[in-house]
């Protein structure tokens, strides 16, 4: 099995805000986004995806920007 190491082998109740955005982005460009082979772009992805949910008030800013930050310190 491919995936993001400690993702995909998890229950969805199990994951944190910044993989959900990950594996949310995915769909638009799945070999474009994919965090193993890409993770530059994977990682823009997510930030969209964190910073379109604050946006339509899902989640507020502050928790977008420390979802993104999550991102980096794993």
């Amino acid at each position: 099995r491919r995936g993001q190491p400690g993702v995909l082998w998890k229950e969805p109740k199990d994951l944190d805000l910044s993989q959900c955005a990950m594996l949310a982005g995915l769909p638009q460009a799945p070999s474009a986004y994919d965090p193993i082979s890409h993770p530059q772009e994977g990682a823009k992805r997510m930030t969209t995806v964190l910073a379109l949910m604050a946006q339509e008030g899902y989640i507020t800013p502050e928790e977008a920007a420390k979802s993104a930050m999550h991102l980096w310190l794993k």
